[in-house]
Protein backbone atom coordinates (compact mmCIF):
# COMPACT_ATOMS: atom_id res chain seq x y z
CA UNK A 1 0.00 0.00 0.00
CA UNK A 2 2.78 2.48 1.02
CA UNK A 3 4.73 1.56 -2.06
CA UNK A 4 1.91 2.18 -4.30
CA UNK A 5 1.21 5.56 -2.67
CA UNK A 6 4.69 6.35 -3.49
CA UNK A 7 4.56 4.96 -7.10
CA UNK A 8 1.20 7.42 -7.65
CA UNK A 9 3.35 10.56 -6.23
CA UNK A 10 5.80 10.21 -8.45
CA UNK A 11 3.82 9.79 -11.28
CA UNK A 12 2.15 13.44 -10.05
CA UNK A 13 5.49 14.78 -9.54
CA UNK A 14 6.33 13.54 -13.10
CA UNK A 15 3.64 15.31 -14.31
CA UNK A 16 3.80 18.59 -12.68
CA UNK A 17 7.63 18.66 -13.27
CA UNK A 18 6.85 18.13 -17.03
CA UNK A 19 5.75 21.84 -17.21
CA UNK A 20 9.31 23.41 -17.53
CA UNK A 21 10.94 22.63 -20.88
CA UNK A 22 14.44 22.21 -21.96
CA UNK A 23 13.79 24.17 -25.62
CA UNK A 24 14.97 27.44 -25.92
CA UNK A 25 17.47 29.63 -27.62
CA UNK A 26 21.27 29.10 -26.97
CA UNK A 27 21.11 32.96 -25.28
CA UNK A 28 18.27 32.28 -23.34
CA UNK A 29 20.10 29.77 -21.30
CA UNK A 30 20.80 29.93 -17.44
CA UNK A 31 23.67 27.89 -15.97
CA UNK A 32 22.69 25.43 -13.87
CA UNK A 33 25.62 23.10 -13.22
CA UNK A 34 29.22 23.57 -12.08
CA UNK A 35 32.25 23.04 -14.34
CA UNK A 36 32.86 19.67 -14.68
CA UNK A 37 29.29 18.89 -14.82
CA UNK A 38 27.84 15.41 -16.71
CA UNK A 39 24.88 15.64 -18.79
CA UNK A 40 23.89 12.61 -15.59
CA UNK A 41 24.80 14.46 -12.95
CA UNK A 42 22.47 17.74 -14.80
CA UNK A 43 19.67 15.71 -15.78
CA UNK A 44 19.67 14.41 -12.42
CA UNK A 45 19.79 17.71 -10.62
CA UNK A 46 16.42 18.33 -12.68
CA UNK A 47 18.41 20.49 -15.66
CA UNK A 48 18.46 20.36 -19.24
CA UNK A 49 21.62 19.73 -20.91
CA UNK A 50 22.95 19.95 -24.36
CA UNK A 51 26.71 20.08 -25.26
CA UNK A 52 25.70 21.17 -29.44
CA UNK A 53 26.06 24.67 -28.54
CA UNK A 54 30.22 26.46 -27.38
CA UNK A 55 30.06 29.77 -25.40
CA UNK A 56 27.01 28.68 -23.33
CA UNK A 57 26.34 27.05 -20.91
CA UNK A 58 25.47 23.05 -20.99
CA UNK A 59 24.07 22.27 -17.88
CA UNK A 60 20.82 24.66 -17.51
CA UNK A 61 17.81 25.76 -16.09
CA UNK A 62 14.92 25.12 -18.02
CA UNK A 63 12.32 27.65 -18.48
CA UNK A 64 9.04 27.77 -17.48
CA UNK A 65 5.85 28.30 -19.28
CA UNK A 66 4.87 31.75 -20.20
CA UNK A 67 4.05 33.77 -17.27
CA UNK A 68 5.44 31.53 -14.75
CA UNK A 69 8.84 30.77 -13.54
CA UNK A 70 10.51 27.51 -12.64
CA UNK A 71 12.18 27.17 -9.25
CA UNK A 72 14.45 24.91 -7.70
CA UNK A 73 13.18 22.44 -4.98
CA UNK A 74 14.90 20.50 -2.15
CA UNK A 75 12.83 17.60 -1.31
CA UNK A 76 11.86 18.01 2.25
CA UNK A 77 11.21 14.13 2.37
CA UNK A 78 14.01 12.35 3.00
CA UNK A 79 13.07 9.07 1.33
CA UNK A 80 13.00 11.55 -2.09
CA UNK A 81 16.78 12.82 -1.81
CA UNK A 82 19.54 11.60 -4.70
CA UNK A 83 23.00 11.85 -4.20
CA UNK A 84 24.94 14.55 -5.15
CA UNK A 85 28.12 14.23 -2.51
CA UNK A 86 30.30 11.70 -0.86
CA UNK A 87 30.53 10.61 2.58
CA UNK A 88 32.01 13.60 4.97
CA UNK A 89 30.75 16.38 2.45
CA UNK A 90 30.54 19.80 4.16
CA UNK A 91 27.60 21.98 3.86
CA UNK A 92 29.66 24.56 1.57
CA UNK A 93 31.29 21.80 -0.63
CA UNK A 94 27.78 20.36 -1.45
CA UNK A 95 26.52 23.83 -2.09
CA UNK A 96 29.43 24.71 -4.33
CA UNK A 97 27.89 22.02 -6.60
CA UNK A 98 24.73 23.21 -6.65
CA UNK A 99 23.00 20.75 -4.53
CA UNK A 100 20.91 21.05 -1.26
CA UNK A 101 22.34 19.84 2.06
CA UNK A 102 20.56 18.80 4.92
CA UNK A 103 22.09 17.31 7.69
CA UNK A 104 19.80 15.08 9.54
CA UNK A 105 18.14 12.08 9.43
CA UNK A 106 20.87 9.18 9.69
CA UNK A 107 20.95 6.90 7.04
CA UNK A 108 20.12 9.02 3.80
CA UNK A 109 22.44 11.46 1.77
CA UNK A 110 22.83 14.78 3.41
CA UNK A 111 23.79 16.57 -0.01
CA UNK A 112 21.50 16.03 -2.55
CA UNK A 113 20.02 17.33 -5.91
CA UNK A 114 17.52 19.37 -5.85
CA UNK A 115 14.51 19.42 -8.20
CA UNK A 116 12.98 21.98 -11.28
CA UNK A 117 9.06 22.41 -10.68
CA UNK A 118 7.07 25.05 -11.95
CA UNK A 119 5.93 28.14 -10.02
CA UNK A 120 2.54 27.31 -8.77
CA UNK A 121 2.91 23.15 -8.40
CA UNK A 122 5.19 23.09 -5.52
CA UNK A 123 4.07 20.32 -3.21
CA UNK A 124 3.96 20.94 0.29
CA UNK A 125 6.50 18.24 0.76
CA UNK A 126 9.10 20.28 -1.13
CA UNK A 127 11.18 23.77 0.18
CA UNK A 128 11.45 26.14 -3.04
CA UNK A 129 14.44 28.03 -3.98
CA UNK A 130 14.21 30.21 -6.77
CA UNK A 131 16.50 29.28 -9.46
CA UNK A 132 19.58 31.41 -9.34
CA UNK A 133 19.63 31.70 -5.81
Amino acid sequence: RHLRRMQIFSVFMLKRRSRCQCKMEPKERSNCGYPGITAEQCRKAGCCFDSSVPGVPWCFSPKAKKGSQCLKVCPADSRARINCGFPGITAKECEKKGCCFRSHPAGVPWCFYHRMVEEGNILHEMSPHPVGS
